[in-house]
C-alpha cells in the first residue's frame, strides 16, 4: 500500500543518514574544525577512526529525530564533538540540497529559453497567416489553431518563468533542513560499558553526552521532488 511505502521510505531515508552522520566525510570535517589531530596528536585519518569509534547514532523509532552520542573521558571535548558533528552533517546536507536545486534551476531555465525561442516561432505563424489573410481578403480574423498552439506554448512559458522566479527566492532562503533538537548534554555519571564500545574506553569508562538532531523530512523531500520534477 502507499502508507507502507512511504514508510519503508522513510526507515530508508533515516538509515542513509545515520550512515552519513558517521562516515568519514562528515567526521573528517569535524577533525577539521577542533583541530583533533594536534589536541590528539595523531594524523588526521586515524583521528576519524577514533571518532567512528566514540560516536553513535540511533533514530527514535516513529519519530524524525536521530541521536547522537559521543563517549569519551573528557566530558568537554565529547560534548564539542557532539555539536560539530551536527553541524558538519547540517552543511554537509544543506549543501547537497543545494547543489541539486541549483543544478536543477539551470536546466529549467536552459528549457525556459528554449521555450522562449518556440512561443516566438509560433508568433511567427500566427502573425505571417494573419497577414495573407489580410492580403488576400481584407479579413483580419486570426487562425484559430495558431492562435490557440501560440496561446499554449505562452502559457507554459510563463508557468516555467513563474518557477524560476519562486526557485531563485529559494535559493537565497536558509533550507534549515536539519534542526538542533537538544543542546548536548554532558552526564555527570560514568557510562555502562558497552561492547562495541569496550576497546575504546577500556578499564577507565567514560561519559555518555546525548545530542537528538530533528530531521525535517517532508521538506527534505519535498525539496529532492521539486528539484529533480
Amino acid at each position: 500500500s502507499l502508507i507502507q511505502k512511504n514508510s519503508s521510505d522513510q526507515q530508508n531515508f533515516i538509515a542513509t543518514e545515520l550512515d552519513v552522520i558517521r562516515s568519514q566525510m562528515t567526521l573528517k570535517e569535524v577533525a577539521r574544525q577542533l583541530d583533533l589531530s594536534t589536541l590528539w596528536n595523531m594524523p588526521q585519518e586515524q583521528a576519524v577512526t577514533v571518532l567512528q569509534k566514540m560516536v553513535k547514532t540511533e533514530n527514535f523509532s516513529g519519530t524524525d529525530l536521530i541521536e547522537i552520542r559521543v563517549r569519551h573521558t573528557d566530558r568537554e571535548v565529547a560534548r564539542d564533538i557532539a555539536k560539530a558533528i551536527y553541524e558538519a552533517y547540517k552543511k554537509r546536507t544543506e549543501g547537497k540540497i543545494r547543489e541539486v536545486a541549483e543544478a536543477g534551476l539551470k536546466e529549467l531555465e536552459k528549457a525556459a529559453l528554449e521555450q522562449s525561442d518556440l512561443v516566438e516561432e509560433k508568433r511567427k505563424l500566427r502573425d505571417a497567416q494573419l497577414k495573407r489573410a489580410l492580403a488576400e481578403s481584407g479579413l483580419t480574423d486570426q487562425s484559430p489553431i495558431l492562435q490557440k498552439e501560440f496561446e499554449t506554448e505562452q502559457s507554459l512559458y510563463d508557468r516555467m518563468s513563474e518557477k524560476i522566479a519562486l526557485e531563485r527566492i529559494a535559493l537565497k532562503s536558509p533550507l534549515n533542513l536539519v534542526e538542533l533538537h537538544e543542546e548536548p548534554m554532558i552526564s555527570l555519571a560514568p557510562c555502562s560499558p558497552k561492547v562495541s564500545l569496550n576497546l575504546f574506553l577500556g578499564a577507565a569508562g567514560g561519559l555518555a553526552l546525548g545530542l537528538l538532531i530533528a530531521l525535517l523530512m517532508r521538506l527534505f523531500q519535498g525539496r529532492c521532488m521539486r528539484c529533480s520534477a
